[in-house]
Parts: C-alpha cells; structure tokens; sequence
C-alpha cells in the first residue's frame, strides 16, 4: 500500500480515510478543513511497525474554549489539550506505534455544542471543532535509494547523423 502520513482533512482526497464523526469540508480562514461532533475517527497508512508522533491541527471557535480538553487517541496512545485562543493549534501525540500493516488508527474526542444555543444562527449541528491536518511524524526518516545508474533515452528516428555529430 501506499504510505499516506498526512491527512488534509479538509481535501476531498480524505474521504477513504475518514471514520464517523465528520462533517462536510468548509473553509476556516482560507483552509480547508472539516468540523467534528466530538467524537471521530480517521486513519493514516505508514510503514509497518513505524514509530513517531501524531500532530493534529485543531481549531475551536472563541467562546468555546473553556469547555474543557481535547483529546487524541493513536493506536493506545493518548494525549490532550486545553483549547485555546490561537487560530489552529497542534495536539501532539508522542509515542506513537504503526500496527504491523502500518495503520495508525486515530481518534479524537471534544466537549461538544451546538451553535444556536450560543449564537442563535440556526445551525444544530453538534459540534466540538475544526480540524485540518492530521499527521504521523516519524521518528526517523527514511532516505530513498540512490539510483545505481543513469539511462538516457535519445529518439534517433530520423535524426541518427545528429546523433552520431553529437557523441564525437
């Protein structure tokens, strides 16, 4: 499979890897992102067995701050942080272990309200944040192979005196 460490949220490319627990992708100050209920669920595809951390950019309106931690949970491993009043804000989450298929398996967890209730704008959804990146760091990264060699493709078709002048 096809090592994806990084999940932009936001992106419709995101749709294989999203679990329950999503919202329609929107934008927040120019990045895409998607709202969450509180509780919801997405995976990354690592090397197997890798090692590193989990970042998540998490965004919680002004106003909703204080209601209490949000949590991130990496195959076993968890962390958490209060909200506070910076546009995004990244939950890290040390210690993280692929599963011997590289999954990293990813859940994240909010105190949660609805909008109306404070703003009075109609929208009911159930909403806890934004988040626009989730992302498995690594702990070392791995280098491709150099290449051996070089080939070089030349089209001689109809152009072999050219050719033949240019390797002299």
């Amino acid at each position: 499979l096809v090592e994806t460490p990084i999940l932009r949220v936001g992106q419709h490319s995101a749709l294989g890897r999203l679990g329950p627990g999503w919202y329609p992708p929107e934008s927040i100050e120019d990045d895409a992102a998607r709202a969450f209920c509180g509780d919801a669920q997405c995976c990354l595809q690592v090397a197997p067995g890798a090692t590193g951390a989990l970042e998540v950019d998490v965004h919680v309106p002004h106003g909703f701050t204080g209601l209490g931690a949000i949590s991130a949970w990496a195959n076993g491993t968890t962390a958490e942080a209060e909200p506070n009043d910076t546009l995004w804000q990244t939950l890290r989450v040390d210690g993280v272990r692929a599963d011997d298929e590289g999954i990293v398996a990813v859940r994240l967890h909010a105190p949660s309200w609805r909008p109306h209730q404070s703003v009075g704008n109609w929208d009911f959804r159930r909403l806890a944040g934004a988040v626009r990146r989730v992302e498995f760091v690594p702990d070392h990264r791995s280098t491709p192979p150099a290449p051996g060699g070089l080939s070089v493709l030349i089209t001689t078709y109809n152009r072999w005196d050219i050719l033949q002048r240019t390797l002299e």
